[in-house]
């Protein structure tokens, strides 16, 4: 094209070859953006969760406003639209890795009682228990494992004293059995902030917390992130490129029990 531009009309062969640089520019960064994307949901299957489902619920959040093209019919390439919407869903899926639960809720090293099925402690019958337990000191710190915004703080009948996050796309986690509170509803917080402390408010027979993950609405299994998100989020933060052959370490899980 520059080439027949330049034959054509002379004056314009600058124009031609500066126009060309920009078009490459923009299909080298759709390229970028679109394999960022699949990282991400790459990393988000490995963690149990379906990436499309969230795409699909960040397009159903609300939003409106009159609409206003940003370009007028015609004026601009095809190409440029291409990379708007590949660099929306990029940042869409990277906030909700940003959301996955990701490090420990407390500095307890281990669970001492697992998701699933249990022998409830106060009637002895078998029952579902829909988070992991963490045994610990009376008033230790209970950590946000993911950035996120509290949406209830209060209390929730057998939880005792309950600090939630959601985390968007469905995500939400559960801190129950607080002895008090460090965070109030509407906070914006980040992984590691401190949004309470361990007690043994409601159903407990003593100091722990009992921390869940929810994806819409429906409780999963909270060893899956805790064990192998640091290593599946550190793989996917890579920028695109030649593979590593070094190996990201191996972040140290939660004990089973």
């Amino acid at each position: 094209l520059v080439e027949k531009v330049s034959e054509a009309v002379p004056e314009a062969a600058e124009l031609a070859r500066i126009e060309a640089r920009q078009l490459a520019f923009v299909e080298g960064l759709t390229r970028y953006a679109d394999q960022r994307s699949r990282q991400a949901m790459w990393a988000l299957r490995e963690l149990g969760l379906d990436p499309q489902g969230m795409l699909d619920n960040a397009e159903r959040e609300a939003r409106g406003g009159p609409f206003e093209a940003l370009f007028g019919k015609d004026e601009i390439d095809p190409r440029f639209e291409r990379l708007g919407l590949s660099l929306s869903r990029m940042a869409t899926l990277e906030a909700t890795l940003e959301g996955v639960p990701q490090i420990r809720p407390t500095d307890v090293a281990a669970a001492n009682s697992s998701y699933g099925y249990r022998r409830d402690p106060f009637t002895g019958r078998a029952a579902m228990h829909r988070g992991l337990d963490f045994p610990g000191a009376m008033g230790s710190p209970i950590y946000a494992t993911a950035r996120g915004t509290v949406t209830f703080v209060g209390r929730r009948g057998g939880y005792g004293n309950v600090v939630e996050i959601s985390h968007g796309q469905g995500l939400l986690t559960r801190y129950a059995h607080m002895s008090r509170f460090e965070a109030k509803v509407g906070d914006r917080v980040e992984a590691g902030a401190v949004i309470g402390a361990i007690g043994s408010t409601g159903r407990s027979t003593g100091p722990h917390l009992h921390f869940e993950v929810r994806v819409n609405g429906t409780a999963v299994n909270p060893r899956t992130f805790l064990e192998l998100a640091p290593d599946v989020l550190k793989k996917a933060r890579r920028s695109p490129g030649p593979q590593r052959t070094d190996s990201a370490d191996n972040a140290e899980g939660v004990a089973g029990v």
